[in-house]
């Protein structure tokens, strides 16, 4: 009976330490099957995009800097007009 649970023991004390050592690639095994059933979106470069956003990117500074330009002359017209209004009423 002792030589029946020594055996037992060894093939359980085996498989033990054969499943330790099969364990990582079963677990690459299971990523790669899972992955398999994924879409995977490829972007490709496109000069052409990029050309695209950088001419949007010009476009918005150049009208920010004009709705700034536009802004401090509108202001600046404003205060001679006040100013030339204070000079009438006096």
């Amino acid at each position: 009976m002792e030589k029946m649970n020594f055996i037992m023991f060894c093939l359980g004390a085996g498989s033990l330490f054969l499943g330790m050592l099969v364990y990582p690639w079963i677990m690459r095994v299971k990523k790669w099957f899972i992955n398999l059933g994924k879409t995977k979106v490829v972007i490709q470069d496109n000069p052409h995009y990029c050309d695209d956003l950088q001419e949007q990117i010009n476009n918005l500074a150049e009208k920010l800097a004009r709705r700034d330009k536009d802004r401090k002359s509108n202001i600046r017209r404003d205060v001679r007009e006040y100013l030339a209004e204070l000079r009438d009423n006096k």
